[in-house]
C-alpha cells in the first residue's frame, strides 16, 4: 500500500462511519436507514477500488473492481429513494405510489449487479490499468448517468425550496452530496465516452469523496440533519416535471424525425419537417388543454402530497381576490372564477338568499341573473345550516331540492351544492358543475370547498355590512341636514311671528311698515336660498367663501334682530378694529344670530348681552357674553353641541350643533365658559387665513357645511 491508496482508504472508512453513526442514532427513522444503505453502497464501491489498486496488474484487480462496480450498481436505487424522502413533508404511505419506479430502478440495479461478473459488463483492456466496457456495461452507465442527474436535480430542488434556518441546516449536506454525485457524473461520462474504466482515476475520485465526506460529516454531526422536514411547493414540482416531460418529448420528436429522414419514406419530400410541425402543434394543444392541466395537477398532488391542495396557497389566493371588494356583484364574479380555477369545474354559480324566505336569487354569472330562482323548504334549510358541509346533488338529502329545481340543476349541470352559512343564518349557496377531469368530488375537494365557503361567507357579510354602513351614513347626513333645515325654518317662523304679533299695535307706524317689509323680504330671500341649495347638489358641497367685514356683518345682524321686535336694546356691542376675513357670509351670520338669540333668551328683562370682536395672534375671536341662567358643568360636558339637547323648553338643540359645524368648516373652534346663575360666554375662534391640507394659505375651501 502506498500514499495513493490513502484517499481511498479514508473515504471508505468515512462512508462506513457516517452510515453507522446516522443509523445507530435513530434506528426507527426510515430516512436514517436509507442514508446508511446509501453510504454502504459508496463504502462498498470504495473498498473494491482500494483492493483493486492494491492488486493492480493481477487477476485479483479485476475481481475487486467488479466488487466496486456492484457498489456502483446499488447507488441509483438507494440514493434516489433518499433524495425523494429527505427534508420532505411526504407521508411514507404516499411513497407507495412510486413503488413501480422504485421497483424498476431496483430491478435494473439488481440486473446490472448480477451481470458484473460476466464478460459482457467489463473485460481486461490493452493495459493493466484499463478495463473495457461491454454492451451491458455501456447500458449500465447510461442508466447510471440518468439516475445521477435525477439525484442532483432533486437535491437542487430541495435547497432551492429551503429558507432561513432550514437552508443553513441542510446546506452543507446538499453541498457534500451534490459535489460527490456531480463528480460521479463527470467520471462516468468519461467512462462511457471512451468505453473503458481507467483505474488511474480512482485516487482522484477518492480524493473528491474524502473532501465531500468531510462536508457531509460536518452537517450530520452539527445539525442532526435527518430530522429536517422541508416543504416542496407544487409550483416547483410542476416546473420540474414540465422540464423533464418537455425535454423527453422534444428528444422523442427529434429521434423520430431523424429516423424518418434516414429512411427517406417519400423521396424528394421533407416528411420530417411536416412531422415536426404536427408534433409541435399537438404539443401546444396539450399545453392549452384545461383537462391536461388538471390531470397534471392531480397527478402531482396524488403522488407527492398528503392532500390534493396547498390550503395555505388557496387561502391566500381567496384572501387576495376578495380583499378590497365591497360590491356584492364584484365579489360574486370573483368567487365564481376562483372556484372554477381552484377546483377545476366547468360551471359555477352563486345564489344569495332573499331575506328570510326560502328563495335564492342568482348573483353570478351575470348572463343568468334575474332569469333563475332557487326554492328551498325550511327542512332543507335547517339541514344546510346544521351540517355546513358541501353536499353532492345526487345525495339522498338533496333529493327534494333537486326535484323542486330540476330545470336549473340540469341547465347548470350541477354536481355539488356548497352552503354559505354565517352562525345560524343561511346566506346563500354555490352550485358547482362537474370536474373537467370527469372524476368525482373527493374528501380533499370537500375540505377545500368548506374552507372556501367560510371565507366567501365572511366576504359577503362584510360587503353587506359595508353597504349598510354607507346607507346609515347617508341617513345620518340626511337627518343632520333635516335638523339644520328645521332650525332655520324655526328662526324664520319666529321672526315672522314677531311681526304678526306687533302688527295690530304698530301697523300705522311708517317705520314699522318699512321694517316689516324688510323682514319679509329677508325671510323670502332666505327661503329662496334654501330652495336653491336643495335644487343644486354642488351648492351643498361648496360653501360660498368671500371676503367680508365681520364687524359690518355683526351690525347688520343686530339691526335685523331689532327690526323683528327682539329686545336688542340690552345688547352691548364692542367691535374692535379687525381685518376683513374670507368666510361664508350666510353661514357665519347664522352663528352670530344663534349666539345672540340664545343669550337674549337666557337673560331676564334687566339682563345684558355683550358681543365683541378682536384679532389676536392671527386669529379672529367673536365672543358673546350674557348674565343669564348659565349651564351646569354636566350639561356642558355631556349635552352641549349635541343635537336635540337643549336647556330651553321649546328648543330643538340644533342651533349650537349647527354653529359648531360651521365654525369647524372654517377651520375654527368654539369655546364655552358658563356657570349656573352667573352667565355664559361663547367664543368663536377662527384663523385669519385658512389653510389647505398641504399647509399653504388659501382664501377658498371646499369643506362641506351643513345648513342653509
Amino acid at each position: 500500500m502506498n500514499i495513493f491508496h490513502l484517499p481511498t482508504l479514508i473515504s471508505f472508512l468515512a462512508f462506513v462511519a457516517l452510515g453507522a453513526y446516522v443509523f445507530l442514532r435513530n434506528r426507527r427513522q426510515r430516512i436514517n436507514l436509507f442514508f446508511a444503505v446509501g453510504m454502504g453502497s459508496l463504502a462498498l464501491m470504495e473498498f473494491g477500488n482500494l483492493m483493486s489498486m492494491v492488486y493492480i496488474g493481477t487477476e485479483a484487480a479485476i475481481f475487486w473492481k467488479r466488487i466496486s462496480l456492484v457498489g456502483e450498481c446499488l447507488i441509483p436505487g438507494t440514493w434516489l429513494v433518499f433524495c425523494m424522502s429527505f427534508a420532505r413533508k411526504v407521508p411514507w404511505y404516499r411513497m407507495r405510489k412510486w413503488k413501480m419506479m422504485v421497483i424498476g430502478v431496483g430491478v435494473l440495479s439488481a440486473f446490472f449487479a448480477s451481470s458484473v461478473p460476466s464478460g459482457l459488463f467489463v473485460f481486461p483492456g490493452h493495459s493493466s490499468r484499463l478495463l473495457a466496457l461491454g454492451g451491458i456495461g455501456k447500458a449500465f452507465y447510461i442508466f447510471f448517468l440518468l439516475s445521477l442527474v435525477a439525484i442532483v436535480a432533486s437535491l437542487e430542488h430541495t435547497i432551492r425550496q429551503s429558507k432561513g434556518e432550514q437552508r443553513i441546516t441542510i446546506r452543507s449536506l446538499v453541498l457534500g452530496l451534490g459535489g460527490l454525485f456531480a463528480f460521479l457524473i463527470f467520471s462516468s461520462s468519461q467512462t462511457l465516452l471512451f468505453s473503458q474504466i481507467n483505474l488511474r482515476m480512482i485516487p482522484v475520485l477518492s480524493t473528491v469523496f474524502m473532501i465531500c465526506s468531510c462536508v457531509i460529516a460536518f452537517s450530520v454531526v452539527r445539525h442532526k440533519l435527518m430530522d429536517v422536514n422541508l416543504y416542496m411547493s407544487r409550483f416547483v414540482i410542476l416546473n420540474s416535471l414540465a422540464f423533464f416531460v418537455i425535454g423527453g418529448y422534444l428528444l422523442f420528436v427529434g429521434v423520430v424525425s431523424q429516423v424518418i429522414k434516414s429512411f427517406n419514406i417519400i423521396p424528394g419530400f421533407p416528411l420530417e419537417i411536416l412531422f415536426l410541425f404536427v408534433a409541435v402543434l399537438f404539443f401546444f394543444s396539450l399545453v392549452l388543454s384545461e383537462r391536461v392541466r388538471w390531470e397534471v395537477r392531480m397527478f402531482i398532488s396524488k403522488h407527492f402530497y398528503r392532500s390534493r391542495y396547498d390550503y395555505r396557497q388557496k387561502w391566500l389566493e381567496f384572501a387576495e381576490g376578495l380583499s378590497q371588494k365591497l360590491d356584492i356583484e364584484d365579489i360574486a364574479t370573483t368567487i365564481v372564477n376562483m372556484l372554477k380555477d381552484s377546483v377545476g369545474v366547468s360551471k359555477a354559480s352563486l345564489w344569495l338568499r332573499e331575506g328570510n324566505t326560502g328563495y335564492f336569487s342568482m348573483v353570478s354569472p351575470s348572463s343568468l341573473v334575474g332569469k333563475a330562482r332557487l326554492n328551498m323548504d325550511q327542512r332543507f334549510l335547517g339541514v344546510l345550516v346544521e351540517k355546513k358541509v358541501p353536499l353532492p346533488i345526487d345525495g339522498p338529502q338533496v333529493r327534494g331540492f333537486v326535484q323542486k329545481n330540476s330545470n336549473i340543476i340540469e341547465r347548470l349541470q350541477s354536481a355539488i351544492l356548497v352552503p354559505l352559512v354565517s352562525g345560524e343564518e343561511m346566506v346563500g349557496v354555490i352550485l358547482l358543475g362537474k370536474k373537467t377531469t370527469g372524476e368525482g368530488f373527493l374528501k380533499d375537494d370537500i375540505d377545500l370547498l368548506r374552507s372556501a365557503a367560510a371565507q366567501i361567507t365572511s366576504a359577503i357579510m362584510n360587503a353587506r355590512l359595508s353597504q349598510e354602513l354607507i346607507k346609515a351614513r347617508e341617513m345620518e347626513v340626511f337627518h343632520r341636514f333635516s335638523s339644520f333645515l328645521l332650525h332655520d325654518l324655526k328662526n324664520l317662523v319666529s321672526s315672522l311671528s314677531l311681526v304678526v304679533q306687533n302688527a295690530d299695535e304698530h301697523m300705522s307706524n311708517p317705520q314699522f311698515q318699512k321694517d316689516t317689509i324688510d323682514t319679509i323680504k329677508s325671510s323670502v330671500g332666505k327661503m329662496d336660498n334654501i330652495v336653491a341649495r336643495l335644487s343644486d347638489k354642488t351648492a351643498l358641497e361648496k360653501p360660498d367663501f368671500q371676503e367680508t367685514g365681520l364687524n359690518e356683518l355683526i351690525s347688520e345682524t343686530v339691526k335685523r334682530l331689532s327690526q323683528n321686535g327682539l329686545k336688542t336694546k340690552t345688547i352691548k356691542v364692542d367691535l374692535r378694529d379687525i381685518p376683513r376675513v374670507v368666510i361664508d357670509r350666510d353661514q357665519i351670520e347664522k352663528v352670530i344670530e344663534n349666539f345672540l338669540l340664545n343669550a337674549l333668551e337666557a337673560t331676564d328683562n334687566d339682563g345684558f348681552v355683550k358681543i365683541q370682536t378682536e384679532a389676536i395672534d392671527g386669529k379672529i375671536i367673536l365672543s358673546v357674553s350674557d348674565n343669564g341662567h348659565g349651564m351646569s358643568p354636566e350639561f356642558i360636558e355631556n349635552a352641549l353641541f349635541q343635537p336635540f339637547k337643549s336647556t330651553k323648553k321649546k328648543g330643538l338643540g340644533i342651533g349650537l350643533y349647527h354653529c359648531k359645524t360651521i365654525v369647524e368648516a372654517h377651520q375654527g373652534r368654539i369655546e364655552v365658559e358658563s356657570k349656573e346663575g352667573v352667565g355664559s360666554t361663547f367664543r368663536s375662534i377662527m384663523p385669519l387665513h385658512r389653510k389647505k391640507k398641504d399647509g399653504k394659505r388659501n382664501k377658498s375651501n371646499s369643506l362641506y357645511i351643513f345648513g342653509f
